[in-house]
């Protein structure tokens, strides 16, 4: 500050301003500077450099959508889409900020775009999983709207049956005949690893 400002070198008129006090003018006078720099005072400046932001929390990573060809079902779930946000708008910002600002202020055009590419492969079938998929910032108001369009064109499909049991092999004692022969146990029969079926393996 001192050199920024040219303390050290400035010449005080402060006895000018005011000669009838024996001080001079108390708001003339040019007063040292208590700190001069920060390679004088490197403390006193330390403030300055510190930053100390919050570190954002990652998000989840999104799923990766194959290419695919578009059907009619996802061109039906993008005009209902096209028209939800569209009536959205209207009622919450009024038709002239429709007409300056278009449907995209609800949701933008990647947002829809997205929702219509996860709904393809089943991605969404949670407000949580909306969220994930799209980042969308009014997931917590309309995802379940969201969600009832999708579920209208592409419903959840249905749990996968449990993998059957395979049978029950019992594995005999030995048992030994009346005449004192001794009848080996029956062996257990080996599951293939590959087809799941007994009697071989691949």
């Amino acid at each position: 500050m001192t050199i920024y400002f040219g303390n050290d070198t400035t010449m005080s008129d402060h006895l000018l301003c005011r000669p009838d006090l024996e001080g001079g003018c108390t708001r003339c006078k040019v007063v040292p500077a208590g700190h001069c720099c920060e390679l004088c005072t490197p403390a006193e400046f330390a403030q300055f450099a510190h930053v100390d932001l919050p570190k954002p929390k990652q998000q989840p990573s999104r799923s990766r959508i194959a290419d695919y060809k578009a059907g009619r079902i996802d061109f039906a779930l993008r005009d209902d889409l096209h028209a939800f946000r569209k009536a959205r708008t209207i009622e919450l910002r009024g038709r002239a900020i429709f007409r300056s600002l278009g449907r995209g202020l609800i949701m933008p055009d990647d947002v829809l775009q997205r929702i219509v590419d996860c709904a393809h492969f089943h991605k969404i079938q949670t407000c949580t999983e909306l969220l994930k998929e799209t980042r969308w910032h009014r997931v917590s108001e309309d995802g379940e709207q969201i969600l009832h369009l999708i579920h209208q064109h592409r419903p959840p499909p249905p749990p996968h049956p449990p993998p059957p049991t395979p049978p029950a092999f019992v594995t005999p004692l030995r048992v030994i005949n009346t005449n004192g022969s001794v009848m080996l146990s029956t062996p257990k029969v080996r599951q293939c690893s590959k087809c799941g079926l007994y009697g071989h393996i691949c």
